[in-house]
C-alpha cells in the first residue's frame, strides 16, 4: 500500500504524497461529494461540498474533522487523509459512511437528530462550488466562498494584534 493520494483537478488527476497533498489542500477550498438525508426536512442531499484544510477538534466520536454546512446544518468529514488514501486504493472502500448528530431549532425547541452521511474518497481541487446553500461559509455575500476575514473583524482564534494590524497609531 503506497502513501499517495489522488487529487482530482477539472481536467486531470495528480498523485501526490500526503505532505504534498496537504500543501495543495491548504491553498484553497477542496470538494468532497456528500450524500445524506437532511434531518430537518427528510430531503435527500447529494452535492459537492467545499471544505477548507483547517481541521477542527470535535468532541465525541468524530475526533478531528473538516467542517462544511448545508443550509446552516454543519456536516463533518474526518480530517485523516489516510482514510481517503485507503478508499482510493480499495475499490470496495471508495464510499465511507458516518453517523452524525445535527442540532437545529424546531418550533422554538432545540432538537438533536442523528443522520447517516455518505462521502466519496475522491477529493476535487481547483473547482467551482454552488454557494447558494452555504449560508455561513459564504459570508462574502457575492456568491464566492468567504476565504478571508475583513480587517477589524477577526473571529475566534485570532489574536487582538490581528484586529489592530490595519489600524493607524495616533500619538
Amino acid at each position: 500500500m503506497t502513501n499517495t493520494i489522488r487529487l482530482n483537478y477539472p481536467q486531470h488527476v495528480v498523485s501526490l504524497t500526503m505532505l504534498e497533498a496537504i500543501e495543495v489542500l491548504k491553498s484553497g477550498p477542496f470538494g468532497v461529494f456528500l450524500t445524506f438525508n437532511d434531518p430537518r426536512t427528510g430531503e435527500l442531499v447529494q452535492k459537492l461540498f467545499p471544505f477548507f484544510y483547517r481541521p477542527h477538534n470535535t468532541y465525541g466520536l468524530k475526533g478531528r474533522c473538516f467542517v462544511s454546512e448545508w443550509l446552516g446544518l454543519p456536516v463533518y468529514i474526518p480530517s485523516d487523509l489516510s482514510l481517503f488514501i485507503e478508499g482510493q486504493q480499495d475499490l470496495n472502500c471508495q464510499t465511507r459512511f458516518l453517523i452524525q448528530e445535527g442540532g437545529f431549532l424546531c418550533a422554538g425547541d432545540y432538537k438533536n437528530e442523528t443522520f447517516r452521511l455518505e462521502f466519496l474518497t475522491n477529493i476535487r481541487v481547483d473547482t467551482t462550488f454552488d454557494t447558494d446553500f452555504l449560508e455561513l461559509l459564504s459570508r462574502s455575500g457575492h456568491g464566492h466562498l468567504a476565504t478571508d476575514v475583513p480587517p477589524g473583524r477577526a473571529g475566534r482564534g485570532e489574536s487582538a494584534t490581528a484586529n489592530r494590524k490595519n489600524e493607524s497609531v495616533v500619538s
